[in-house]
């Protein structure tokens, strides 16, 4: 009987290993997921302000001829 239980701790923990692997894999993906689109978005936000930096020059350029 202790043999069967030192055999099921065993199982047990290297399930435990493998389910700890898997969720730390997974959170590290959801890490990369987030950051890239993180990244996306203010890619997005600084074309667009320098869209409108653009135009508000453009804009000013005209007032001032």
């Amino acid at each position: 009987m202790g043999e069967n239980s030192f055999e099921e701790t065993v199982k047990l923990s290297k399930n435990n290993l493998e389910e700890t692997d898997k969720m730390s894999k997974n959170s590290f993906e959801e890490t990369v997921k987030l950051s890239k689109k993180h990244f996306e978005e203010m890619d997005k936000m600084n074309k667009n302000n320098l869209e409108e930096m653009v135009i508000m020059r453009d804009k000013w350029k005209e007032n001032k001829n």
